[in-house]
């Protein structure tokens, strides 16, 4: 059997992304800006300057550059902060899709 890298051992294939990321948390009436790092089907993770909560929800927009992918506009919870540079990378479970 061949072994198999962290990232495929998971259910859905995970795509690093590089592409802008525009969040809200809840709440809040301004959308936030950071950058995409990953996305799969069930989570996505970026960048952004500022700290955020554990369990805080977010409204979350990835806006791919490359033609022909659309964008993805979700509701998402953040699951991981870690400390990035400047700012920090936020990993988020996606909970719905939003139109």
């Amino acid at each position: 059997m061949l072994g198999r890298g962290h990232s495929e051992k998971r259910d859905f294939i995970r795509m690093e992304v590089d592409c802008e990321v525009e969040f809200r948390p809840e709440g809040s009436a301004t959308m936030e800006q950071g950058r995409g790092r990953d996305l799969s089907a069930t989570g996505v993770s970026f960048y952004a300057e500022r700290e955020l909560a554990e369990g805080e929800t977010l409204e979350v927009r990835v806006l791919p550059s490359r033609p022909g992918v659309s964008p993805l506009h979700a509701e998402a919870t953040v699951v991981r902060v870690e400390p990035e540079g400047e700012g920090h990378r936020i990993g988020c479970r996606i909970d719905r899709i939003l139109e």
